[in-house]
């Protein structure tokens, strides 16, 4: 990810790049052993709504998330392309295209909760004024308060919108 440049550029650490594609990978592998794919559907499509909402939060557009996608998926050729003579080919075509399959609609789903998320960012400030997450845009952008009373509201004024659009229960989650 770090050779595509508009990729490298995101100021996200290694951890926080390759987060979603542990689940991604995960989904993928299950719908590729279950029996009936369409078993593992729901939550595959579950967790790809998830990484739509992260990714936005992180700052990717869709170009983005198409180009890291496609890092992933030339990632999982080269592991094929390494470990072609041990497989049935017999099963590769179908597999593969399965696997595209699935990967395409990770992809749709992710575009669709990427488009549908507000527009936010999730910041995190250690100042002692307001020590914590904060959505960028929503929860965030405030004018200072003049007084210790304005500063108490604006307090809870931003606890309640944090609250509201669940950014913490999201943040501890993802960005541990």
């Amino acid at each position: 990810m770090k050779t595509e440049p508009e990729l490298a550029a995101l100021p996200l650490t290694d951890e926080q790049r390759l987060f979603p594609f542990a689940s991604l990978l995960e989904d993928v592998a299950e719908m590729l052993a279950a029996s009936d794919p369409g078993s593992t559907f729901k939550k595959s499509m579950h967790s790809a709504a998830m990484r739509g909402h992260l990714r936005r939060l992180q700052g990717y557009s869709i170009p983005l998330i198409i180009a890291s996608l496609r890092l992933l998926e030339n990632a999982v050729y080269e592991v094929v392309g390494e470990n072609l003579p041990a497989l049935d080919i017999s099963f590769v075509i179908s597999d593969i295209r399965q696997l595209n399959n699935s990967l395409a609609l990770q992809l749709q789903e992710t575009a669709k909760a990427y488009l549908a998320a507000e527009e936010r960012r999730l910041v995190f400030d250690n100042s002692e004024k307001w020590a914590g997450w904060y959505c960028a845009g929503c929860c965030w952008n405030r004018p200072e308060p003049k007084s210790e009373t304005e500063r108490r509201a604006l307090a809870a004024r931003i606890d309640a919108e944090f609250e509201a659009h669940r950014c913490e229960p999201f943040a501890r989650e993802h960005w541990k």
